[in-house]
């Protein structure tokens, strides 16, 4: 580890430097930073509020998965037209460095402070941690139900002198809620009390038979401290009263978010972050850097904080009030001779005299050129990354759709494609594949659709269409269709589309259930060999009243359209055997087709497989690549040298979902490396993967996760190497989201370099 004392810039001093392989591991988020203590006894004093006249009954928008609202009408039910609202707590009451007089209470045994978005939260998680929810307490977090008016509620009442302890109080009693999920449920009643010096008690009536199943503790409004003290594990037991006690007067401060990453652009990466003293008396901070991983100093890298006025900061470090914060900026610059793939990943400390020193983790790394399809609140976006640039392109607003993906059409040209949905005249639903040509350096093209079904008086759907491009440079376009109406029609179809993204003649036909509803289709995947022929894979699911069927099919074309090869069994799937499904394909330099897919065994084991197609269509026989307990998205691309990379998700019901990777020799049999896990720069479970070649045949892994807020990347070698580390380069903007596209591809390669011109949008002809 190096470690480089910045009494906020001055002076590099490198004091060691690791050897390869030799990382530090990230440091652990920084808990119990403001100083709350917590007292778990079996002395519950429980108050009862469902009995007291006075206790007001909480409405809530949505009786099951709902907050609190503001119940204008003041007749018990929450209608359409009002908002959710918190509750008025009849005291101001400090949580952590700021003060409330409100609160916004949950169907599943939160509080939540400050601005909500309406989101009750679900799923249980630990405490404390980056993404939402935050500024909370969670007295029993679960998925909780409100039974019913007369049997379940949750109450509320202020007090001047408190009964359970003294001084003024406001206590939140959920009485007789459920637990989701018991086999057999039974009512359970626990309360919150919150005091006017801030102190916090929790107190249990009694509780369900999975009482080991919920989080208890409270959390900041940034997710960097927190106190935990039960995350589905056993302990909590009735008549036990939890007591979080306010600290007394001191210096505090905390620094967030906690982790961050982004690619240096033009050399020069902003890595920004924000200091805040939580504390009660001005403070004068300093900061010192580790170099926990990668470039340092010694390798011509510098590292300068910055104010947010732009001003390098004095050596003697900035003085900050009482509740005031600062947005900083670490600044690393690389020398011009940094390579594609060069890192640096630092701890950044903040020190004050007496108080608990805070670390954060930034992370930034020379880019290899790739564009990625994202999906922002209400937005189609693609953001262009290159060593020199990286930008973000609008493709469209008002998204409203479930998938989407990105076709690579050469030079600077790509084809975005997603699904519009909306309601006939008639009111049955129905989707669109949009597609739409995008040059990323000057215009782009109309909408166009596969087909509008927006008249039409069945409900149809256009559904996971996959582009592909031959080397003859025809486009062709794979989707399945559901109508529901008077027949159930499910059928697989490949279109020939122009580079505008605009139907050419009519759909072929690959497979269809004829309307038997026993029998359906997901999936279609599909990929342009060397020899100009498309290859298309897709999931079918079979029920035959007593076993069930999960099979692959594929089928062959000529670039006119000609079937070549018609469905048939890619596995050879039989009734009550094993179930195969979630296919990607990739041409291999001969002419023939690498598929990739997942097979669960009748005794549920799953497993990654591979296998090749050659251009007649022959399978050869499946070779297993990894097993799981559970595995998610994987995707392949070919790299230079055409070894393929193959990369998923994989989740062992014990770790959070984790991106793993191969490089395969398909020729050989077997695996040019070994399969690797790439860590979780910040404990986020991965999901929406996608992986793709740059224009020096490294593998380009990117993901998301399953907050919607960030977007990951890694770079691997031919032979398996880890190049750069995974790292974020996209957040979202507080109360937003943002996701990778789904269903498809949703990074391509992109030039090296973009040339700007000015462009007229295009006219299609």
């Amino acid at each position: 580890m190096t470690r480089l004392w910045l009494p906020f810039f001055l002076l590099l001093i490198i004091l060691a430097t690791p050897a390869a392989g030799d990382v530090q591991a990230s440091p652990g988020v920084d808990t119990n930073l403001f100083g709350y203590t917590v007292a778990i006894n079996s002395d519950a004093e429980w108050e009862e509020l469902h009995r007291d006249e006075d206790a007001h009954s909480i409405v809530f928008k949505g009786v099951d998965d709902g907050l609190s609202c503001n119940d204008e009408n003041n007749n018990g039910t929450c209608d359409l037209q009002e908002e959710i609202g918190p509750i008025p707590l009849g005291m101001d009451f400090p949580f952590f460095e700021n003060t409330y007089a409100d609160v916004f209470v949950s169907t599943n045994g939160l509080l939540l402070f400050g601005p909500q978005t309406g989101n009750s939260y679900v799923t249980n998680r630990t405490i404390p941690t980056g993404y939402l929810p935050q500024n909370m307490i969670a007295g029993f977090w679960d998925d909780l139900i409100l039974v019913n008016d007369q049997q379940s509620r949750v109450y509320y009442l202020d007090y001047d002198n408190c009964p359970v302890g003294s001084g003024r109080c406001t206590i939140i009693e959920y009485y007789q809620v459920l637990k989701l999920g018991e086999a057999s449920p039974s009512p359970f009643s626990f309360e919150i009390i919150l005091y006017e010096n801030g102190m916090i008690i929790f107190q249990y009536d009694s509780l369900p038979i999975n009482a080991q199943e919920c989080t208890v503790g409270i959390e900041d409004d940034q997710g960097v401290d927190g106190e935990l003290v039960y995350y589905n594990e056993p302990g909590l037991v009735p008549l036990q009263k939890i007591t979080f006690s306010y600290p007394d007067p001191g210096k505090r401060m905390k620094m967030f978010p906690l982790y961050e990453g982004g690619f240096l652009r033009n050399n020069a990466s902003d890595l920004a972050f924000t200091l805040r003293n939580t504390g009660t008396a001005p403070s004068q901070f300093t900061l010192s850097l580790d170099v926990l991983e990668g470039k340092t100093p010694g390798d011509g890298w510098s590292f300068v904080f910055y104010d947010s006025s732009g001003t390098e900061i004095p050596t003697e470090g900035i003085l900050l009030g009482v509740g005031e914060q600062e947005r900083m900026i670490l600044r690393v610059t690389a020398p011009d001779g940094a390579a594609r793939g060069d890192f640096s990943r630092v701890a950044i400390t903040a020190n004050a005299q007496d108080a608990t020193p805070v670390t954060i983790i930034r992370q930034t790394a020379v880019a290899a050129p790739f564009t990625a399809a994202l999906l922002g609140e209400n937005n189609i976006q693609m953001q262009i990354t290159t060593p020199a640039r990286q930008f973000l392109r609008q493709v469209q607003s008002g998204y409203s759709g479930t998938a989407l993906s990105l076709a690579y059409m050469g030079d600077t040209y790509y084809l975005p494609h997603w699904e519009i949905s909306g309601y006939t005249p008639g009111g049955d639903n129905y989707k669109n594949s949009a597609l739409k040509r995008v040059n990323v350096v000057g215009g782009s093209s109309l909408i166009q659709t596969l087909a509008d079904h927006s008249q039409e008086e069945d409900s149809i759907n256009d559904n996971e269409v996959m582009l592909a491009m031959a080397p003859d440079d025809t486009v062709g376009a794979v989707f399945f269709r559901s109508t529901h109406g008077d027949s159930m029609m499910e059928e697989v179809y490949w279109q020939e589309i122009s580079a505008y993204g605009k139907p050419q003649g009519d759909p072929v036909l690959l497979d269809s259930n004829s309307g038997d509803l026993n029998r359906s289709f997901s999936q279609p995947v599909m990929t342009a060999t060397t020899s100009d022929q498309f290859v298309v894979v897709w999931n079918v699911h079979d029920n035959n009243g007593e076993e069930i069927l999960g099979d692959l099919h594929y089928a062959i074309l000529n670039t006119d359209g000609e079937i070549t090869r018609p469905a048939e069994s890619l596995v050879g799937a039989i009734f009550g055997g094993s179930l195969f499904n979630s296919a990607m394909v990739a041409p291999l330099l001969d002419g023939q087709v690498l598929a990739v897919f997942q097979e669960t065994t009748p005794e549920g084991l799953v497993s990654i497989q591979y296998t090749l197609i050659d251009s007649a269509g022959i399978v050869e026989e499946p070779v297993e690549i990894s097993s799981a307990p559970s595995l998610g998205r994987v995707d392949v691309t070919i790299l230079a040298d055409g070894s393929p990379l193959v990369a998923w998700i994989e989740e062992d019901g014990i770790n959070l979902p984790q991106v793993k990777f191969v490089v395969l020799n398909v020729e050989a049999g077997g695996f040019v490396s070994t399969v690797q896990a790439l860590s979780l720069p910040d404990d986020r479970p991965a999901a929406d993967l996608s992986v793709t070649t740059d224009t020096q045949g490294y593998g380009v892994i990117a993901w998301g996760e399953r907050f919607y807020s960030r977007v990951y990347y890694a770079l691997v070698d031919a032979a398996g190497s880890v190049i750069t580390p995974a790292m974020s380069f996209r957040t979202a903007d507080a109360g937003s989201l943002l996701r990778m596209g789904t269903e498809g591809v949703s990074i391509a390669p992109c030039p090296d370099e973009l040339i700007w011109k000015q462009a007229m949008p295009t006219i299609l002809r």
